[in-house]
């Protein structure tokens, strides 16, 4: 169990700087994020703030599918509180005066955060022992919907993509969806599935299962 906590901790610091990094190279963010950055730009509060409200949100929603409280869905409000205070950390102290420089370096540090925040995600995931929020709250739907958790989860990034739009037409609101939305839409899976394939032979092998 500690050698899980570890590598959990380790992994939402390793997401929270890399979402923090792709963020501040403002070339556009995956759907989820970029819902909430333009949200946070709207109502001016920190984007990490208001994605812990929202990953909090998806924990609540959860809780009323099943209609329990489990200890893992206790341990998925942390996460989003986690990860809510180090992306404000990373994003607003320790990246406050970075620049990235030319487009060329801005899409270099770009692939390096999605590269990065995949490994992240990928680990936490293959650990089967807690689930980020969004995802938990997709395969909650998808279970009880009996869809493929895949379609319930594209759904989200459209939802969140349509709602941006909303933002920025009705409240004027910064346009997040840029070509490194499309970029990581492309790519973020397919790493995921890549990682999920090494890392987690490697944690049964170390006995972190």
């Amino acid at each position: 169990m500690l050698k899980k906590i570890i590598v959990l901790s380790l992994s939402i610091l390793l997401v929270s700087f890399s979402v923090s990094i792709v963020l501040k190279c403002a070339i556009g963010v995956g759907a989820w994020d970029a819902f909430s950055q333009t949200a946070s730009g709207i109502i001016n509060i920190k984007v990490g703030t208001f994605s812990m409200f929202m990953n909090i949100s998806c924990v609540v929603a959860q809780m009323l599918i099943r209609k329990e409280i489990k200890i893992t869905l206790i341990l998925q409000v942390f996460l989003a509180v986690s990860l809510g205070v180090l992306i404000n950390f990373f994003y607003y102290q320790l990246f406050e005066d970075w620049q990235t420089g030319s487009y060329l370096t801005t899409m270099i540090f770009f692939l390096i955060g999605n590269v990065s925040c995949a490994f992240g995600v990928g680990t936490v995931t293959a650990q089967n022992f807690i689930s980020f929020p969004l995802e938990g709250l997709c395969m909650e739907i998808a279970s009880k919907l009996k869809r493929p958790f895949g379609k319930i989860r594209q759904l989200a990034d459209i939802i969140t993509m349509i709602g941006v739009l909303i933002l920025v037409l009705l409240f004027d609101g910064i346009m997040t969806i840029r070509e490194g939305t499309v970029i990581g839409m492309i790519i973020f899976g397919p790493l995921l599935d890549l990682y999920m394939t090494y890392i987690k032979p490697i944690m049964i092998k170390k006995h972190i299962f």
